[in-house]
């Protein structure tokens, strides 16, 4: 007796045995990428492939959150919109990291499979050298994903650095507007204006001479440089005396002490110079006296011109400087709107430089958040096959080995058609072909009975005139005269029928000889045949009898006046001679009716052309 399975069923009578499986319908199996037919018949495996699906899930979510702070905090786009482009990103995250786990599957081949070689599916790699690029891909996903949570996490101290990364920009920005074309017209266009609004508040003055004018100013430059020599050789003078030559000032001296020869040396150059320097001070003092009694007689002058150029100055000045101040607004408001996903990162990446702590925390936080990312091939990498893999792999195996079987039935069916097109074909120009030739065979016939009618018709009309036959050894010899058929029986369509002879049997050498055989030899061009036909008597010629249309006045006239008999007439003037002669118009006749037959031939041939273009 069969013992019962441990879940109360008979093996011999299976309840379920035939009956499908139901699918089983949950989201996170769909997530998972496993097929819902092939899982319904392994229930054990259902648990695995739901956390897979989970994992998956949350990853994707994960996804969607990190696309809505990134539109945030790049693009600045209102929360529904960054809502609804997560949710996008969502299925998209979802949908790769579903192929990546479904794609991982490891297809070889158990080994006591028992497939025909045909049948046998192809070789497929490794499953772990599948895995490396999915693997890359997930982490490149992983990175990109991380980074937007992270900003999010650490903004308290990413805003601090913003603030002064923008300080440092709006310091560099200043200076540079500054130092800038701009800025220096700016600069001496100011210097310029304090000039001359001190000439007008002066009433046109421009000042003390003995300051403003260059010229004083280099007597100035001079009597400097002149009163500082006169120090040095006062000092020198003084280490001669105390006979002092260390120290800066003393260089140069003897070191003796006393006024001796350099002393006195010393002395005369310092009244030298001493007189000199009142030289030039009497020169100054008069140059200012002469530059103060001019400024005196134009400064109503100067006053006015230092009001109009202070005029243009400040006309000018005011547009530099409103044209600065907007560019300075706009730079400014530039860098304070400049709170974007790269200045974030620039930020993190300071702060975290300054700061161990902060650096360590970012580190574990983006691999934390890249792990997770990559957890949905992970899983599936450390996943050991069960009867869902195992199951799997045959489905997919059948899959493959039935459409290979449904190729080859195409391929069979194709080539069928493709015998049947050809079968079709060939029938049907064997058809053609056949008709082709009972329309040439008909053609042939009624062109032959057309042109043996012509040439009896013509017979009957050169016939007519001609003399007796030639004598014996002439080549066209016929013999004696039998008796014709009465003309009354000829027509049209039926051709006469002489005596002993059917229209068939007519001959006609091909070709005469040159010369003419003599008494007694034999006609070398003479072609083997049946008798000739003989030539109808004089008195039936004579008196119309042998006329099949009763004379010439009742003869058939074509369209261009003359008649059928008169166009089939060869030679009729030598018609009327005889002997030898009258071979030359047999010949040419001869030659007419030789191309009689080649004109139906050619039109045989001709036929044969067109049946094969139509093919």
């Amino acid at each position: 007796m069969t013992e019962p399975t441990p879940g109360g069923r008979d093996p011999r009578h299976p309840d379920d045995a035939g009956e499908p499986r139901a699918p089983i319908r949950s989201p996170l199996i769909w997530f998972s990428g496993a097929d819902a037919e092939v899982l319904a018949m392994t229930p054990g495996d259902r648990a695995r492939y739901t956390g897979m699906g989970s994992a998956v899930l949350f990853t994707a979510s994960l996804g969607g959150l990190s696309m809505c702070l990134a539109m945030r905090m790049a693009l600045g786009l209102p929360i529904a919109v960054c809502l609804l482009i997560a949710v996008g990103w969502f299925f998209g995250i979802a949908g790769l990291d579903r192929w990546l786990v479904s794609s991982m599957d490891k297809p070889a081949r158990a080994a006591n499979d028992e497939v025909d070689g045909w049948d046998a599916p192809a070789e497929s790699r490794s499953p772990y050298k599948l895995a490396i690029p999915r693997l890359g891909l997930a982490l490149l996903f992983g990175m990109v994903i991380s980074t937007p949570l992270t900003l999010q996490i650490f903004d308290t101290e990413i805003r601090a650095e913003i603030n002064k990364i923008h300080q440092d920009e709006w310091n560099d920005y200043v200076k540079e507007m500054r130092s800038g074309s701009s800025g220096r017209r700016i600069a001496d266009l100011t210097a310029r204006q304090a000039q001359l609004q001190q000439v007008v508040n002066s009433g046109g003055r421009s000042g003390d001479p003995a300051v403003t004018n260059p010229d004083v100013a280099a007597y100035d430059t001079k009597l400097a440089e002149m009163r500082r020599q006169l120090t040095e050789l006062d000092q020198k003078r003084a280490c001669e005396e105390e006979g002092v030559n260390s120290g800066t000032d003393c260089r140069g001296t003897s070191g003796r002490q006393g006024c001796g020869a350099r002393c006195d040396a010393f002395e005369r150059a310092r009244n030298r110079l001493n007189s000199e320097i009142k030289k030039v001070e009497q020169q100054r003092a008069a140059l200012v006296d002469r530059l103060r009694t001019q400024e005196s007689s134009g400064a109503e002058s100067r006053l006015a011109q230092a009001k109009t150029q202070l005029e243009e100055v400040n006309g000018e000045l005011g547009q530099l400087q409103n044209a600065q101040s907007k560019l300075l607004a706009q730079g400014k408001s530039d860098n304070e709107a400049n709170n974007g996903l790269l200045i974030r990162m620039e930020a993190l990446e300071k702060a975290s430089t300054g700061s161990l702590t902060l650096g360590l925390a970012r580190l574990v936080l983006f691999l934390f958040f890249t792990a997770i990312e990559c957890l949905p091939v992970i899983v599936k990498l450390l996943m050991n096959d069960g009867a869902y893999e195992n199951l799997a792999r045959v489905r997919r195996r059948q899959d493959e080995i039935r459409g290979k079987r449904e190729l080859l039935a195409r391929r069979r069916v194709d080539a069928q058609h493709y015998e049947d097109e050809v079968y079709y074909g060939e029938r049907l120009r064997a058809a053609r072909w056949a008709v082709i030739d009972e329309l040439v065979a008909e053609t042939t016939t009624l062109e032959t009975d057309v042109n043996r009618r012509n040439l009896y018709r013509w017979y009957s009309q050169e016939s007519r005139d001609l003399p007796p036959a030639p004598p014996t050894g002439v080549p066209w010899q016929f013999g004696r005269d039998p008796e014709p058929p009465p003309p009354e029986s000829w027509s049209d369509e039926t051709p006469p029928d002489f005596p002993g002879h059917s229209p068939n049997d007519i001959h006609i050498p091909q070709q005469p000889g040159p010369s003419e055989p003599g008494p007694g030899q034999q006609d070398p061009y003479r072609q083997p045949g049946p008798p000739p036909l003989p030539l109808p008597s004089r008195s039936d010629i004579g008196n119309g009898r042998h006329d099949p249309y009763g004379g010439r006045r009742n003869r058939p006239r074509s369209r261009a006046g003359g008649g059928q008999a008169d166009r089939l007439r060869p030679m009729e003037a030598t018609s009327h001679h005889t002997g030898p002669h009258d071979v030359a118009g047999g010949d040419f006749e001869e030659g007419r009716f030789q191309r009689t037959v080649l004109s139906v031939k050619e039109r045989f041939l001709w036929l044969r052309r067109r049946s094969d273009r139509s093919e």
